[in-house]
C-alpha cells in the first residue's frame, strides 16, 4: 500500500513539473489561452477589468476592490497553471466525435468557454470563501471573458 502512495505522489509530481507545451498537439487552442494570460499587461488588464467590476457592481471601497481583485487573480493563477491545459484537454475529447482538427473554430470556442468558466469557479469560490461575497457569478463570466479574450488576442496577434 505505501508503494501505490510512493508511485502516486511520484507521478503528481512528474505531471507538476511536465511543461505544459510538451502536449500541445493535444490542448493547443488553450495552450494558447494560458500563455497569453501569463503576459504581464495581460495580467495587468485582467486586474484593472475586475478591479473595475468589482468596485462597480459590488460598491465597495477602492481597498476592498483591489484587495479582492489581486486575491483572486493569484488564486486563479495559481490553479489556472494546471486548470486551462486540462480544461482543454476536455474539450479535445468532448470534441473527438466531431472529426475536426484541433485548430477549427468549435475547438478554439470551447476551450475560450471552458477558459471562462475555469478562471470564474476558481475566482468566485476564492472571493465567496475569502470576502463572503456570493452574488459574483455574471460579472465574473463578464470580466474573465473580457481578459480571456484579450489573452487570447495577444497571442494571435
Amino acid at each position: 500500500m505505501k508503494a501505490n502512495n510512493k508511485n502516486i505522489l511520484f507521478l503528481i509530481t512528474l505531471f507538476i513539473l511536465f511543461p505544459i507545451s510538451a502536449s500541445a498537439n493535444v490542448v493547443w487552442p488553450s495552450l494558447y489561452i494560458a500563455e497569453g494570460m501569463l503576459v504581464w499587461y495581460v495580467i495587468l488588464a485582467g486586474l484593472v477589468i475586475e478591479f473595475l467590476f468589482i468596485k462597480i457592481f459590488l460598491k465597495t471601497s477602492f481597498l476592498k476592490a483591489g484587495l479582492a481583485s489581486v486575491t483572486m487573480n493569484l488564486i486563479s493563477a495559481l490553479i489556472g497553471i494546471f486548470l486551462i491545459p486540462i480544461s482543454g484537454l476536455l474539450a479535445e475529447v468532448l470534441l473527438i466525435p466531431t472529426n475536426t482538427p484541433t485548430f477549427h473554430i468549435s475547438h478554439w470556442i470551447l476551450s475560450y468557454i471552458l477558459a471562462v468558466l475555469s478562471n470564474v469557479l476558481t475566482e468566485g469560490l476564492a472571493i465567496r470563501v475569502i470576502y463572503k461575497i456570493k452574488k459574483a457569478f455574471w460579472w465574473l463570466t463578464l470580466a474573465n471573458a473580457i481578459t480571456v479574450l484579450l489573452s487570447i488576442a495577444v497571442r494571435l496577434l
